[in-house]
């Protein structure tokens, strides 16, 4: 496969910094409106529309130059560096803000395909060419961003041969995606489900449930305190091995692990402490909106987990049927509120807070037909899990050799 080498400089069109933050307070936001992309929408190969901040457009089109449209590349600056992600076509919304924290990148089309070009920015090649301009010291942070990010300088193949290596990259993405689309659909039909058999009894801060469209709850139902029900638990890892699997608050996200990767016990930072074992509930203490949370499926042995995340085990209770109602929006959206009332520099919850919540328990008969629901569905749900993080390895193995010439891609047609 031949080759040219450039620096991006060649096939950039536009760049720019996201707004100075004197210009983006707080107080601008507005709770709809133009969307503003941040860390959280640039954890894969394409911007995600879980967007949470948004301005009015005056202030936007106030704010132009940091505006990023479809196509367009959005590369953060400080924080998590290493991000970097492109705005597809299907995007929810045609053009975002950038955040203080990113910067965005027009490029010519007519030179690079540009999930090509973000693909290779992921492998470790190309993480290592972003992060070679990253500070030292203090906040993580890529030093002159724009400067720096223009002088890259790689081995870039003819349009069409980036098409063909992005081509096969984008078929494993798309079942990918694919799973996740059919888990959302499964999760939703688990909180329809839910909601029909036990009536949508309401859950007060008042620890007092109401239901003014079903009245008292059904002859043999009772509530739990989920103290009663399960415990936190904190056993200390005895680190016998050189390397572990560290997983930390952001290693979580919404029922999935997002890392298995092995590092030196020695490098591990002082949280690095729990161990876990199957069944285990990962739950963060701080900001339960964000969703990291996920349960422990597999055998656990290799892995250390820090002390911001709970680790919540059943005590003789369904472990499906607790993650279940702890995962619940309406859970979640009552210890928000919890750890947003506390004092701190996060909002920030406890296992106590986690202790005092009363849960509905159903009779003996429709507790063990919709726990059987349950299990079906996520079985589903781990299988689906199961064979993405399979396809995110081969993705993984496969794009160095892509790039790398390593493959003959005469014969492909995509």
């Amino acid at each position: 496969m031949e080759t040219l080498k450039i620096i991006l400089d060649d096939v950039i069109k536009d760049i720019a910094a996201g707004p100075f933050g004197s210009n983006l307070k707080v107080s601008c936001f507005v709770e709809s409106g133009f969307p503003i992309i941040d860390g959280a929408n640039l954890k894969g190969y394409k911007v995600t529309d879980n967007v949470t901040k948004f301005v009015t457009e005056e202030k936007a089109n106030s704010l132009s130059r940091s505006i990023a449209h479809r196509h367009d590349v959005v590369v953060t600056i400080s924080g998590t560096l290493g991000q970097i992600a492109y705005i597809p076509d299907d995007s929810e919304y045609e053009a975002y803000l950038c955040s203080q924290r990113q910067f965005r990148v027009t490029f010519d089309e007519d030179k690079v395909y540009v999930p090509f070009l973000v693909f290779y920015f992921h492998t470790r090649e190309g993480q290592h060419k972003i992060l070679s301009f990253a500070n030292q010291t203090g906040v993580p942070a890529l030093s002159q961003p724009l400067k720096n990010f223009r002088q890259i300088e790689f081995d870039l193949p003819a349009l069409n041969d980036q098409k063909k290596i992005a081509g096969i990259i984008e078929l494993i993405n798309e079942k990918i995606e694919l799973n996740e689309k059919i888990n959302n659909v499964l999760f939703t039909q688990m909180s329809e489900i839910y909601k029909s058999w036990y009536k949508n009894f309401s859950l007060c801060t008042t620890m007092k449930y109401i239901s003014t469209e079903y009245g008292s709850i059904p002859e043999g139902w009772h509530y739990e305190l989920l103290g009663n029900l399960c415990q936190s638990v904190s056993i200390k890892h005895t680190f016998k091995k050189d390397e572990l699997i560290f997983l930390n608050t952001s290693d979580i996200e919404n029922g999935r692990f997002l890392h298995s990767d092995y590092m030196p016990v020695n490098e591990m930072p002082g949280q690095a402490k729990k161990t876990i074992v199957p069944n285990d509930i990962l739950y963060s203490e701080i900001r339960p909106v964000n969703r990291h949370f996920a349960l422990v499926t597999f055998p656990a042995d290799d892995y250390v987990v820090s002390t911001k995340l709970m680790v919540i085990r059943s005590k003789k209770f369904d472990y499906l049927r607790l993650y279940h109602f702890l995962t619940s929006q309406d859970v979640i959206d009552e210890l928000q509120l919890q750890a947003e009332s506390r004092s701190g520099t996060f909002p920030q919850i406890r296992f106590d807070n986690v202790s005092k919540l009363p849960m509905l328990i159903a009779d003996k008969e429709t507790e063990s037909k919709f726990t059987e629901l349950l299990h079906k569905l996520y079985d589903q749900i781990h299988q689906n899990n199961l064979e993405n993080r399979y396809l995110e390895i081969l993705s993984d193995n496969l794009l160095p050799k892509l790039m790398s010439g390593e493959f003959d891609l005469s014969d492909i047609f995509i």
